[in-house]
């Protein structure tokens, strides 16, 4: 009887051991599972909780460089319709209607005035002049004459020695394409439709300034014998 009794009490003890074991386990597998998907690689509980919070897929695909902030500025209108006047007296042009508008170019903090001339004189069969001025103390100042320009005019997110990237139209109305005009050592160029287009698959990161007028008059556009220089 003592050694059925002893035999008892071993089987009770193994019992309770077996319990035992079968709660850590448990309790393991419960704590575990947020291990669930590290592997073998020993990764933390803390990777899986920042993978929650990284972009999701679309986001992740989002070009941020489309994303910069504009620098449109305000421009001193009579200071600029002084400046326009003495632009076209030393072209030796008619007046002419123009649209215009302030942005930072340079990163200076001052407004540059994009302006494109679509009057008579300055427009050819190719495209109309588009006048880049800068400010300073005596007023606005021309930087810049673009020929062979339609809109929409782009002031994109590159810069080159200084100044910004700008994304024009050129050409003959029924097939023109765009061009990138960069600041070079002399400024920008001077003629848009010499320029290689762009592929056409290129989209260009930036702002639309300008938009594309409604075409002029054949009868204006066929009497433009030339551009001024």
């Amino acid at each position: 009887m003592h050694r059925l009794g002893s035999i008892h009490r071993a089987f009770q003890l193994a019992a309770l051991v077996g319990l035992s074991a079968l709660a850590g386990c448990q309790g393991s597998s419960s704590n575990g599972s947020l291990f669930s998907s590290s592997g073998s690689n020993g990764e933390r509980p803390v990777q899986l909780q920042n993978s929650q919070t990284s972009p999701t897929s679309g986001e992740a695909g989002t070009d941020t460089s489309r994303q910069f902030p504009s620098a449109r500025m305000e421009l001193d209108k009579k200071q600029l319709a002084k400046a326009v006047e003495r632009y076209r007296l030393n072209k030796k042009q008619k007046q002419s209607p123009f649209r215009s508008v302030g942005y930072d170019l340079n990163g200076d903090g001052g407004a540059e005035a994009l302006i494109l001339l679509e009057g008579e004189g300055w427009c050819a069969k190719t495209g109309c002049t588009l006048a880049v001025f800068t400010s300073g103390k005596t007023g606005y100042r021309p930087v810049a004459t673009i020929r062979r320009v339609w809109g929409p005019v782009i002031v994109t997110s590159e810069r080159n020695n200084g100044w910004s990237d700008l994304v024009a139209n050129t050409g003959l109305p029924s097939r023109d394409q765009r061009v990138r005009l960069r600041f070079g050592a002399n400024g920008y160029p001077g003629n848009a439709v010499t320029l290689t287009p762009m592929p056409s698959d290129i989209e260009s990161a930036g702002e639309v300034v300008l938009e594309r007028a409604p075409m002029m008059s054949q009868e204006m556009v066929s009497n433009t014998q030339s551009l001024p220089n």
